[in-house]
């Protein structure tokens, strides 16, 4: 592997100093963020987390998550280092020249390069059995390669139990280069106070609040007459105790109906299914339809950034 010039930074990941070294710059993840291929946030969330208009992830949150995902990425380096018989550890690096590109590494030696760990479900494992892994998490390590300058990573995939797969990741230089356009564009952006666009993803917050409240209000309404509707009905059902009841122009019935049949739970059915080819059972699928879904926020923030 290439000699390395990125600094080292002396940060014990997981301490309030890192968070904030992280908060300051462009991490891995933040990088899948800013070229859409993270399936977790868009870059208008990412962005209101680096201007502080975010709302902070709660600290005992945040702990437990870390404290998960530290023991992983022990178990997975651990198993590492057995198979490359050498030492390898997490460290910190900035980029020489953007010092807004940021890298916190699972892993790192001057031989075998940036260690990803990552712990993964049965699907993705079969996949980097090919070869292949998440577009977010190639994204992830381009990023690695392009701040610490490495030619060479290994994606490490781990089902937390026994069941690992590597696999080698080179340095793909156009897709770097096409990154590191993207997240400088996307931290000026940042230092000017310039939100991206909105995108289907992200949550829209008017100017003018006042028809939502009148929905909220709405809604509060009519979910606790639905409550006080439901639980009358018990009430009635249990203190007159009869399969029918009528009076005051309302009638109560029972009525019983048949549990649903799950034709897919049939071996014989789920077999021959599995054996058809996925783009042909879907020619069947009915056309889809459109709802809306109302949530009453239990908590107000400002986690969204007002349009404009």
């Amino acid at each position: 592997m290439k000699s390395i010039n990125a600094l080292e930074v002396p940060l014990v990941q997981g301490s309030q100093a890192w968070h904030e070294w992280r908060l300051q710059g462009i991490g891995g993840s933040d990088a899948a963020v800013i070229n859409g291929t993270s399936p977790y946030r868009t870059p208008r969330e990412l962005f209101l987390e680096k201007t502080g208009q975010a709302v902070a992830e709660d600290d005992k949150s945040k702990e437990f998550i870390f404290a998960k995902g530290h023991r992983t990425e022990a178990l997975i380096r651990s198993e590492f280092q057995k198979k490359i018989n050498s030492e390898i550890l997490p460290v910190c690096f900035q980029h020489p020249k953007f010092s807004h590109f940021r890298a916190s590494l699972d892993g790192f030696n001057a031989k075998h390069g940036v260690l990803e760990a990552k712990l993964v479900g049965k699907e993705v494992l079969k996949s980097a059995s090919d070869g292949v892994i998440p577009k977010h998490h190639f994204t992830q390590m381009q990023h690695q390669l392009l701040v610490t300058g490495a030619d060479i990573g290994n994606w490490f995939g781990h089902d937390g139990k026994k069941n690992g797969v590597v696999v080698p990741i080179r340095a793909d230089l156009k897709f770097i280069k096409l990154l590191e356009d993207l997240e400088n564009r996307f931290w000026e952006d940042v230092q000017s106070k310039k939100a991206p666009p909105l995108t289907e993803q992200d949550y829209l917050v008017p100017d003018d609040l006042k028809l939502l409240i009148e929905l909220r209000e709405a809604k509060e309404l009519a979910e606790n007459a639905e409550a006080n509707y439901k639980a009358i009905r018990e009430h009635a059902v249990n203190f007159y105790n009869h399969p029918k009841i009528a009076g005051a122009g309302i009638k109560l019935f029972k009525v019983n109906r048949a549990g649903s049949l799950e034709l897919k739970s049939v071996p014989e059915i789920a077999s021959a299914l599995a054996k058809l080819d996925e783009e042909y059972l879907e020619s069947f699928r009915k056309k889809g339809s459109e709802s809306w879904t109302i949530q009453i926020e239990k908590k107000r923030s400002n986690h969204e950034l007002r349009s404009n």
